[in-house]
């Protein structure tokens, strides 16, 4: 039996990623890996998404994020 309340949850997600300020990003990505070693890209953050994290938050919570 399926839960409704999670299809809605579903739902509205998939809805709501077309007002995420980085969601070109998210649905562009392509990980482009040359040794086929996913931990050398790890934590690679994208340029325009570390803009948006540097212009939406404070010296702290960028710390904390890192």
């Amino acid at each position: 039996v399926c839960s409704l309340s999670t299809i809605m949850r579903e739902y509205a997600a998939l809805h709501a990623v077309g007002t995420l300020p980085f969601s070109d990003l998210i649905l562009s990505a392509t990980a482009k890996m040359q040794n086929g070693d996913l931990r050398d890209h790890a934590w690679n953050v994208p340029r325009p998404l570390m803009e948006f994290l540097e212009n939406n938050h404070n010296k702290s919570q960028l710390e904390a994020i890192q």
